[in-house]
C-alpha cells in the first residue's frame, strides 16, 4: 500500500504554517501514525487519492479543523468519525458514500459540508441540498449534523436494532440510535423509522 511517508518524503517537510497537503498523492492508506505526529497540521488536504476505507484510528486526530477527503473512492466513514469535534469544513465530494454515522452528531463545530457527487441514499441526499455554493454547503453542515437522516432501506446502525433489547445495554447519553420497526400487512410491507436518544443506566 501507498503511504504519504514512503513515497513522498518526512511528512514534516510538506507541513506549511498549520496547513499538510497530501493531494494527488496516490495514496490508498491514510499514515495516521505520522500525522498523530503532527497535531500543528489542523489542515489537511487529502483530496485526489485512492482511499477506500478510513482506519478507525483516523478519529484519534481531533485536532483537525479543516479536512478535504474529496475526490477519492470512499464507501464509508468510520462509526466513531464524530470523535472529530474540532471539525468546522469538511469535503467529501466525489466519492462513494450512501449514508453516514450515527456519530456525525457529535460534529458540533461544523460549519461546512460538501456532499456532492456522491451515491447518497434519498433521505440524506434530501437533507444535504445540492452543495452548490458556499451557502449551501453552510446549510449542509447545519441540518446534516444536527440529526443524521435515516432510511427505512438502510438503517446507519443496524447492529443496534437486536442488542437494545438487552436490559445491559449501556450507551453514551448523548448517543443517537436509529431503530426500525417493520409492519407486515396483506401483501405489502412498511418501514417505520423513529429517532430518539438513550439515557445512561
Amino acid at each position: 500500500m501507498t503511504k504519504a511517508g514512503s513515497k513522498g518524503g518526512n511528512l514534516r517537510d510538506k507541513l506549511d504554517g498549520n496547513e499538510l497537503d497530501l493531494s494527488l498523492s496516490d495514496l490508498n492508506e491514510v499514515p495516521v501514525k505520522e500525522l498523530a505526529t503532527l497535531p500543528k497540521a489542523t489542515v489537511l488536504d487529502l483530496s485526489c487519492n485512492k482511499l477506500t476505507t478510513l482506519p478507525s484510528d483516523f478519529c484519534s486526530l481531533t485536532y483537525l479543523v479543516k479536512l478535504d477527503l474529496s475526490k477519492n473512492k470512499l464507501q464509508q466513514l468510520p462509526a466513531d468519525f464524530g470523535r472529530l469535534v474540532n471539525l468546522q469544513h469538511l469535503d467529501l465530494l466525489n466519492n462513494r458514500l450512501v449514508t453516514l454515522p450515527v456519530s456525525f452528531a457529535q460534529l458540533k463545530s461544523l460549519k461546512w459540508l460538501d456532499l456532492k457527487d456522491n451515491p447518497l441514499d434519498p433521505v440524506l441526499a434530501k437533507v444535504a441540498g445540492d452543495c452548490l455554493d458556499e451557502k449551501q454547503c453552510k446549510q449542509c453542515a447545519s441540518k446534516v449534523s444536527a440529526e443524521p437522516p435515516v432510511s427505512p432501506s438502510r438503517p446507519l446502525l443496524p447492529s443496534l436494532i437486536f442488542p437494545l433489547k438487552a436490559p445491559s445495554l449501556r450507551v453514551d447519553e448523548s448517543a443517537r440510535v436509529s431503530v426500525v420497526c417493520v409492519c407486515h400487512g396483506p401483501g405489502k410491507q412498511r418501514d417505520l423509522v423513529s429517532m430518539f436518544t438513550l439515557q445512561v443506566v
